[in-house]
């Protein structure tokens, strides 16, 4: 939309002879921009203006009462002021009438930011842009690519989870994001369950590594590719450049927790996935042990053809507790995936001896690989596994906010 479109539509307005079409996109470039809001204000004030000034010429014009050429016309004068000055009150007024009718029928959009790319779901149902107080998802196989309003861009990767707090303040519970930020009138903020990062412009990425259970953070990573970020990690705030990257690790007390959860299970998390798949045959792409309701569970998610099945196994009898099927197409990653979890799980352990306690398939530049969380001696490990080979590509210690890594 140019200014010259937004002046013909405005006389044409002014005028009374724009159609229904025309006064249609009129109202939509009102809402899209404070400015042609604005625009037409000083519109509607300067013709009042322009037609105060009018009578007031008109009036000094009528021959004066003292002449005594004029004397049959001088009477009316007065009269006539009057109905001018009324006359520009009815025009101001139906002037403001317009505009408030605008405004109230068309009030100006809450600002959003705008899904470019991939499939957000917004409590419950898919979405196009996202404001403030909105609790999203990223469903299907692809990014979601989310605009903002200031011209900064965030990539969330599938499975992601969230909420937006405010213009540049944001929310990640779940998967990983990659943000770019520009300049704003304030800082851009990433909570996480374990941490926050803030920056003034740059970009960066946030992964949180969880359990099953959403709410059940082990890790949180942190990569600077430009710029630099201020990390706030239990409670002590730290600055990462361009270049840098850390892995953050388990809150106070969860290695323990997940120790106490490991002591009352009566098989290991591998033996877990193979009962999971005598229940649900398929491929098993997700699984961990937590604890809930007075129970420890063994969580399995089972790819089966467009779909995902969710198996809870009752980690010190075996029993099927739980079975859900979600509408979710993994084809993709099974098809990349030349081997299962179970054989993930082998390899990092004789890479890293240990208890698994989680061990997640995806797909990273079109590769399959496994992340596989282990426990030991109360320290913990990330070791990554190529799913195509069985090889150990990646090994990070996490201890006290630092890593310790490598690639193999």
């Amino acid at each position: 939309m140019t200014p010259s479109r937004f002046e013909e539509l405005l006389e044409r307005w002014q005028e009374g002879d724009a159609s229904a079409s025309q006064l249609a996109e009129f109202e939509t470039i009102l809402r899209s921009d404070p400015r042609y809001r604005r625009a037409l204000v000083e519109s509607v004030l300067l013709e009042v203006d322009l037609f105060r000034k009018y009578a007031e010429v008109a009036s000094a014009a009528l021959p004066s009462s003292l002449d005594p050429a004029h004397e049959q016309v001088a009477s009316p004068a007065p009269k006539r002021r009057s109905l001018e000055s009324w006359a520009a009150v009815l025009v101001a007024g139906i002037s403001i009438l317009a505009v408030a009718y605008l405004f109230l029928r068309f009030p100006p959009r809450e600002a959003s930011h705008r899904v470019a790319a991939g499939h957000l779901w917004v409590e419950g149902a898919p979405a196009r842009a996202s404001k403030r107080g909105d609790v999203f998802e990223v469903r299907g196989a692809a990014p979601a690519r989310i605009d903002f309003q200031d011209g900064s861009r965030l990539a969330l990767a599938p499975e992601s989870a969230g909420t937006y707090r405010g213009d540049r303040d944001f929310e990640l519970a779940r998967g990983s994001g990659t943000f770019q930020v520009m300049p704003g009138p304030e800082p851009f903020r990433v909570e996480t369950p374990l941490g926050t990062v803030r920056t003034e412009v740059g970009t960066f990425s946030v992964s949180l590594q969880t359990a099953t259970d959403a709410n059940r953070a082990l890790s949180f990573a942190v990569t600077v590719a430009s710029g630099s970020v201020e990390v706030d990690y239990s409670g002590a705030p730290h600055r990462l450049g361009a270049g840098e990257s850390v892995t953050y690790g388990l809150p106070a007390g969860r290695a323990s927790a997940l120790e106490k959860l490991i002591r009352q299970a009566a098989f290991d998390l591998s033996e877990g996935i193979e009962k999971a798949l005598l229940a649900a045959p398929g491929t098993a792409i997700e699984a961990g042990i937590e604890g809930g309701s007075g129970r420890v569970i063994y969580s399995i998610e089972v790819a089966q053809g467009v779909q995902v099945r969710e198996i809870e196994l009752d980690a010190k009898t075996g029993a099927v507790v739980g079975d859900e099927i979600e509408d979710e197409d993994r084809s993709k990653l099974v098809a990349a995936s030349k081997r299962s979890l179970p054989d993930a799980l082998r390899a990092a352990l004789e890479k890293v001896p240990g208890t698994a306690v989680h061990v997640k398939a995806e797909l990273r530049d079109e590769r399959a690989q496994a992340t596989v969380g282990i426990l030991r001696e109360g320290r913990f490990f990330m070791v990554i596994v190529d799913l195509e080979t069985g090889a150990v590509t990646e090994v990070t210690a996490v201890v006290d906010g630092t890593e310790e890594g490598e690639n193999r």
